[in-house]
């Protein structure tokens, strides 16, 4: 640990707040991570608290000012003046300037500007000491102790961290819990930063988001000539640069000026156009390290090479955000719930979002319409969509339905103002915007359109995918073999997009086609008639694997030993440990074959490092000890003759009520039109389920050869583990394994995201977004009614058992009702124990609502926070064909 009492901002390691302060925490890391910051260092806040030792001062608030006035003499220490006067030696012995870096000074919650003293073009070691004792003072000033009464008074070191605190913050806070505990008086401090003087041709401050209106699609730029005092103090009139920006952009990003408003009385401008921009991407750079739209002090030198002054998070943003709560962009997890139930890893994310993108972004229509808006984000470490489209696409005729699917994707309030609408068309600009576009770039390339042959294009594409999977190789010795099989593979991942969307879309609406047709044909208002004929099962992998798996539950409960060690209290046995119970080789062999059919499935389908089962077996034998423990509520086989019978008594209903009539019996058209619209619809139904088996077995080995990627880096040195690769985005990959990244600064990333993704864990992820991140209320639910929609008809009712993680599946007793954020094909063997299902996101054709059919289990989807709101053991009735859960 380096005990030196002064700490440089260029050196080496993880800066921390109780060494540096807020500022100078925030200037380090910019200056380690090779941003142009002035060279200094900072005297720490140990030096602050031991100059008020020395006074007698045992409690700030009781300072008087003849203490206060003391310390503008207080002796610094023989060691500390030294460690100063070598330093400034260091430094050339030119002008410095000597500014502020508290605690609790440029923090998400409070920035304290200008609250605090800062001194410029000082000279010497005298004056400097001079002015750290004026600093020092002014942490007691009037203005200062006013801030902090206004915003809350001072935060105590020991109180608990707001939710999304950014790594290094978050690990300060822990450090200084123990400061605290060895200083109970002090709830705050002062450190001092020291840094070379600029030689400033200009200044300004450049906010990388409007601090005005809130958009993080506008960047605003201040400048003025000379040091940048007079502008921060409000003394002069600056120029504005008003400039736009992408809401993720990276700092190559084009930043085009929007406007520029000059000066009054000034001539000359303080910069040109191309500084401007170069001082915006530099902000990008800024924003994306720190991770939050930021305020920057910077100067421009007669060289123009520009410098970081500050940086510190924009703290009225999330008010003005707020304010901002009726703009235009909506953002969900419906679509993303059911494939990404856990968050997404840096590196899976980087890998699928660009396929995503490139199928499903429209940039001329985003930039005209949806705020320029990327069509997908990560917020708090989870998947959203951009839905603003389905705003303008959805249309109403008079005497339809609007179109279902598009409908699910809306919070309930804007459902319900849509279905009290009887007519409302769509935006043809939009429109108009989007087909331009497929045609100039030929998009229909792109997408397998026809909606009677996508599924015969899958049929065809299938086998070669799986013989592409199997040539995928995971036993290269380098990094550049390796990433070689990884294009590969996201190759492969491209072209099965390509068919998989329009499979899904032609799902949604050959089922809505079909539920709209029966509904006026034959009067099938609560969609019974609908699911039944929909409902068989018919070569579905994920209900194969229900059979396999209630298989094995069947030979454990014939193995006495086994199955007493699969239901005893305690940790869940190992494939190890059963093999050596007597007969228990029998069963572990069976579960090893089970493994290989269905060992790459996951709770997380489309997250390449999710943990698949033949990683962790005991997910299955969870599962399996969950059968055993609380009974098997469905037999799989026996269901699915059940719904081959109801489905043939369903046809038959159907035809004899198409037959009502002389005219149909005669011309026969509607029969002819419900056969074809059946066996389409049943097709792409299949093919949702059977889709999902094979790409979750491509992603599995996505995640070996990036797995195998991060051991060579880890044995090479450049990582510590192999794990440590998925806290990598793919770019990042590239540039380790290329020398363009050193180990220092892949470390430092690893650290920075896995500290991130511990707070994500711990944070909220509503259903939906409006901006950039406000969510939205739903108004709709009362205390002892939810509201949802129902996706599998059916009433049941029965105890709430809330699961989280599948690792949890042996709650689960025999005719629970299932209560879960979202279900992936993972999720789905537990359908045959439950009574019911709860889920917070889905829709009428998620993978859990098409299985949930077929297993006649009554299920409500798109409930807000259903998995806070109930609790286990709570009694609830649950209408599947309304989507109500009454609380009893």
């Amino acid at each position: 640990m380096n005990d030196s009492p002064i700490q440089w901002l260029h050196g080496q390691g993880v800066p921390t707040l109780h060494r540096l302060g807020g500022k100078g925490t925030r200037l380090a890391r910019l200056a380690r991570a090779g941003r142009p910051v002035p060279e200094g260092f900072c005297i720490g806040p140990e030096a602050f608290w031991q100059a008020l030792a020395r006074l007698g001062i045992d409690d700030p608030a009781a300072a008087d000012e003849s203490c206060v006035e003391a310390l503008h003499t207080v002796p610094l220490g023989p060691s500390l003046e030294a460690a100063i006067a070598d330093a400034l030696r260091r430094m050339g012995n030119g002008p410095v300037a000597v500014r502020s870096s508290a605690l609790d000074e440029d923090t998400d919650d409070r920035s304290f500007a200008g609250q605090y003293q800062s001194i410029l073009s000082v000279r010497g070691t005298q004056q400097v000491v001079h002015a750290i004792r004026e600093i020092w003072a002014s942490w007691f000033g009037a203005r200062a102790a006013a801030y902090r009464a206004a915003s809350g008074g001072p935060e105590p070191l020991d109180a608990a961290p707001p939710r999304r605190l950014d790594p290094v913050r978050a690990s300060a806070r822990r450090r200084l819990r123990g400061l605290r505990r060895r200083r109970p008086q002090w709830s705050g401090g002062m450190a001092v930063l020291v840094q070379r003087m600029v030689d400033a041709r200009a200044s300004g401050v450049l906010f990388t988001a409007n601090p005005v209106t809130g958009a993080r699609t506008e960047m605003t730029l201040e400048a003025s000539p000379g040091l940048g005092e007079d502008l921060v103090s409000g003394s002069v009139h600056p120029d504005l640069w008003v400039l736009e920006r992408r809401p993720r952009a990276r700092a190559d990003a084009d930043v085009p000026i929007k406007e520029h408003t000059p000066a009054p009385g000034r001539g000359d401008r303080p910069l040109d156009d191309e500084a401007v921009v170069q001082l915006a991407r530099l902000g990008l750079g800024v924003e994306s390290l720190l991770g939050g739209p930021q305020d920057i002090e910077w100067s421009v030198d007669a060289t123009g090479e520009p410098w970081l002054l500050q940086s510190r998070p924009i703290t009225s943003l999330e008010q003005t955000l707020t304010r901002q709560r009726r703009s235009a962009l909506l953002w969900t997890q419906r679509f993303s719930g059911e494939r990404w139930t856990e968050e997404a890893s840096p590196l899976g994310w980087s890998v699928i979002q660009p396929v995503l993108h490139h199928f499903i972004e429209w940039k001329v229509a985003s930039r005209r319409y949806m705020q320029d808006a990327p069509p997908t984000m990560l917020f708090r470490g989870v998947p959203y969509f951009n839905i603003t489209i389905f705003r303008h696409l959805i249309f109403r005729l008079p005497g339809m339905e609007p179109i279902q699917f598009m409908m699910e994707f809306f919070p309930p309030e804007e459902q319900e103002r849509l279905r009290q609408r009887t007519f409302y068309p769509p935006r043809m600009g939009l429109v108009a915007s989007i087909m331009a576009q497929v045609f100039t770039e030929r998009r229909w390339r792109r997408y397998q359109f026809n909606v009677l042959t996508n599924h015969r294009v899958w049929e065809r594409f299938q086998p070669d995918m799986v013989r592409r999977i199997e040539a995928l190789r995971v036993d290269f010795t380098t990094t550049g073999e390796g990433l070689r099989q990884y294009r590969l593979g996201r190759d492969l991942v491209t072209e099965y997009v390509e068919i998989h969307l329009l499979s899904l879309l032609f799902a949604n609406l050959s089922y809505q086609l079909l539920g709209t047709s029966l509904r006026r044909w034959v009067g099938d208002h609560d969609h019974q008639l609908c699911a039944a004929l929909t409902a068989a099962p018919g070569e579905n992998r994920t209900v194969e694997g229900h059979k396999a798996l209630w298989k094995l539950a069947g030979l454990a409960q014939q193995i006495p030993a086994v199955h007493a060690a699969l239901t005893a209290d305690g940790p869940m046995p190992t494939l190890a440990t059963l093999a050596e119970l007597p007969d228990g080789r029998l069963f572990v062999d069976a579960v090893e074959g089970f493994l290989d059919d269905y060992g790459h499935r996951s709770a997380a389908s489309w997250e390449i490092f999710a943990t698949r089962w033949s990683e962790d077996p005991r997910i299955v034998l969870q599962m399996i000890a969950g059968y055993l423990q609380g009974g098997i509520h469905t037999d799989p086989y026996v269901n699915e003759e059940r719904h081959r019978e109801a489905s043939e008594a369903a046809r038959r209903r159907l035809d004899e009520a198409l037959h009502a009539s002389r005219l149909q019996r005669v011309l026969p058209v509607r029969k002819a039109l419900s056969r074809g619209l059946l066996e389409l619809t049943c097709n792409y139904m299949r093919l949702r389920e059977n889709q999902r088996f094979f790409f979750d077995r491509l992603l599995y080995r996505l995640k070996r050869i990036l797995l195998r990627v991060g051991g060579i880096l880890a044995d090479e040195g450049r990582l510590e583990r192999a794990e440590d690769i998925e806290l990598l985005e793919i770019e990042e990959v590239y540039r380790l394994a290329e020398g363009r990244m050193n180990a220092f600064e892949a470390r430092a990333v690893v650290e920075r995201r896995r500290a991130q993704a511990a707070l994500d864990r711990a944070a909220e992820h509503p259903e939906f977004l409006t901006g950039d991140g406000v969510p939205v209320a739903s108004a709709m639910d009362d205390r002892r009614m939810l509201h949802g929609m129902g996706i599998s008809p059916g009433r049941i009712r029965g105890r709430v058992r809330i699961l989280r993680d599948l690792r949890e599946s042996r709650k689960l007793e025999r005719g629970d009702i299932l209560v879960t954020r979202a279900t992936d094909p993972g999720w789905t063997p537990l359908f045959l124990t439950a009574g019911g299902l709860i889920m917070e996101l889905g829709s009428l054709l998620s993978h859990g609502a098409v299985v949930a059919r077929e297993y006649a289990l009554p299920a409500v989807v798109n409930v807000a926070n259903a998995t806070g709101r109930l609790e286990d053991g709570q009694e609830v009735a649950l209408d599947g064909a309304k989507g109500l859960i009454y609380i009893l």
